[in-house]
């Protein structure tokens, strides 16, 4: 019956002696009789012994199975084991009525109870009952070999005896306990068989014929009847009722060929399942994947992990990304990603793989990323790596193969913050001389330096300082003494430079010669004073102003001298 419900022919031997055992039960008990039912329970016991060796080796392929394959082999050798506890106990069960029904014959079973129902603090009484057993027939037969090598069954000497087996498992209703037994290890391993066996319709059809096997060697179910006024009768009453203990006996044995057999049966079956479920795959392929950037630089490690893949060419997955589904040749799906700009991109999705064996779909998610670089060109004027003391420099900064937000910008003097925009920062200088820009990229949890660059730091340049009027003139030449007179005062500004850079002037002093005497005024800020303004007017026409002293501060905070302006009145 290993992995379906075919009769083996150990079964159909044990079948044959078990209606053999029936027809002499039809005869009168003699000797003879006696006699045969002995053989037959002990060619039981050779059988029994023989399907031990089978389980014993259906163990070892559960062991080599979980060697070679733990994952896979566990779910099963998880059942096997539920198995081998669950027969082991109900063929001590058996065993524990087998002892019950010799003690008592033999006058050794003293004042213990059979009708306390067996279980594992059992056992320890039976070996007390099955070793005053032994001693006895070796007191009865000295002469016999060693007692120790002689079987239960052999023990008794009262085998005729047709009224304990009645009383036992009739009156004091422990046939109706060992029929219940019998029933309770049958669903057992009904329950374990469903446990083992995957969707597949091959499975679900030998599922089916195991079970209808275990439901017929292990039936409990009502027997047909030898009396003329009934036409069945209980499995208890049929199988202990009015028989000799010698039939008893054999009865038992065979119930407990039942349990090991079917043990057998469930096993071997539970060890086709291995493996039954596995994705099968036809096709193999070497696969390189990068563990690192695929564009690396000089001196950098490039890191892969290169492994061989198999898939299923005849099966074509649904693959997805982002909930779209990508197009599968020969079960290789095809991706094409976007380009459309600079850039880190990431992609994720699911494989929904169908198993052929079980029917089941399972999702593999995964996930990927790659770079999109610009093609660059980079020109730089060496003569022109100035940094501005006291402006907000803008640096641009960008390494080929490393996203920008990866990188980390430092500067030898003053400070560099990022700016708006990947690869913007702006540095501040404070000290004319040099300037070192070094810039680092963190990459697999490590800091790469990617190099130092060098730029001259110098002041910016001075403004000019003009005459704030409407009209374009004002930084010398003619003007009139009116629209001077009316002008806000004083600026400074910067000529072709393409900073925003604003000087504040803090002072300058206006003068004229007025009536063969000179005058002057000063001003503490941009603006003319009241007395500025009464020189200007006062200047005769044709005559030359002068604006010296010129100061302006800029956002550096460094004074600057601008010099002076001479502008002609009229």
């Amino acid at each position: 019956m290993s992995g379906g419900g075919k009769e083996t022919p150990r079964q159909a031997m044990i079948g044959m002696m078990y209606l053999f055992y029936t027809a002499l039960l039809a005869l009168n008990v003699s000797a003879e009789i006696l006699t045969a039912f002995t053989l037959v329970d002990g060619s039981l016991r050779k059988t029994n012994t023989i399907t031990e060796g089978v389980i014993e080796s259906t163990q070892t392929e559960f062991a080599k199975a979980m060697t070679n394959d733990p994952n896979g082999t566990k779910k099963y050798n998880d059942l096997a084991t539920e198995v081998v506890a669950a027969a082991d106990k109900a063929y001590k069960e058996i065993q524990h009525y087998k002892l019950a029904l010799v003690g008592t014959l033999e006058g050794v079973y003293g004042e213990n109870d059979y009708t306390v129902p067996y279980s594992e603090a059992s056992d320890a009484k039976d070996q007390e009952i099955e070793k005053a057993l032994r001693d006895k027939w070796a007191v009865d037969k000295p002469e016999a070999a060693d007692k120790n090598l002689v079987d239960i069954d052999d023990l008794v000497s009262k085998k005729d005896d047709n009224n304990v087996g009645g009383e036992i498992f009739i009156t004091k209703g422990q046939g109706k306990v060992v029929a219940a037994g019998r029933e309770g290890y049958k669903n057992t391993l009904i329950d374990i068989v469903n446990k083992g066996t995957d969707n597949s319709e091959s499975s679900q059809k030998a599922k089916q014929a195991l079970i209808a096997s275990l439901n017929e060697l292990l039936s409990t179910a009502r027997m047909k009847s030898e009396s003329d006024d009934i036409d069945s009768v209980d499995w208890d009453v049929s199988n202990f009722e009015h028989l000799p203990a010698a039939g008893v006996l054999t009865l038992m044995t065979k119930m407990q060929a039942d349990v090991r057999n079917t043990e057998s049966s469930v096993l071997s079956y539970l060890l086709s399942q291995i493996g039954k479920a596995d994705m099968k795959f036809n096709a193999i392929r070497a696969v390189v994947s990068p563990t690192t950037s695929s564009y690396v630089l000089v001196n950098e490690p490039y890191k892969a992990d290169v492994f061989i893949a198999a898939y299923d060419s005849t099966q074509n997955p649904d693959i997805l990304v982002g909930g779209s589904p990508l197009k599968v040749e020969k079960g290789v799906g095809k991706y094409n990603g976007s380009t459309g700009s600079v850039g880190v991109k990431t992609f994720a999705g699911v494989i929904k793989l169908k198993n052929k064996s079980t029917g089941e779909i399972k999702d593999y998610p995964f996930k990927g990323e790659y770079e999109v670089g610009q093609s660059s060109l980079s020109v730089s004027p060496t003569k022109m790596n100035v940094l501005y003391i006291g402006v907000p420099n803008p640096l641009e900064v960008t390494a080929s193969g490393y996203n920008s937000e990866k990188l980390h910008v430092s500067i030898s003097q003053g400070s560099v913050s990022k700016g708006n925009g990947a690869g913007a920062y702006s540095a501040i200088v404070k000290t004319p001389g040099t300037a070192k820009v070094s810039v680092t990229a963190t990459v697999d949890g490590q800091t790469k330096n990617l190099g130092v660059r060098e730029f001259r730091v110098k002041r910016v340049p001075d403004p000019r300082a003009s005459v704030t009027t409407k009209e374009a003139w004002g930084k010398g030449g003619t003007v009139s003494k009116a629209m001077l007179a009316a002008s806000a005062g004083v600026k400074a500004e910067l000529e072709n430079f393409d900073f925003d850079m604003k000087f504040q002037v803090t002072g300058f002093k206006v003068s004229a010669t007025i009536k063969g005497f000179v005058q002057d005024a000063t001003s503490a800020g941009p603006a003319f004073t009241a007395q500025q303004k009464s020189i200007i007017n006062q200047a005769p026409a044709g005559s030359k102003l002068y604006i010296e002293d010129i100061k302006a501060k800029g956002p550096d905070g460094s004074l600057r001298d601008l010099g002076a302006i001479v502008l002609k009145l009229k």
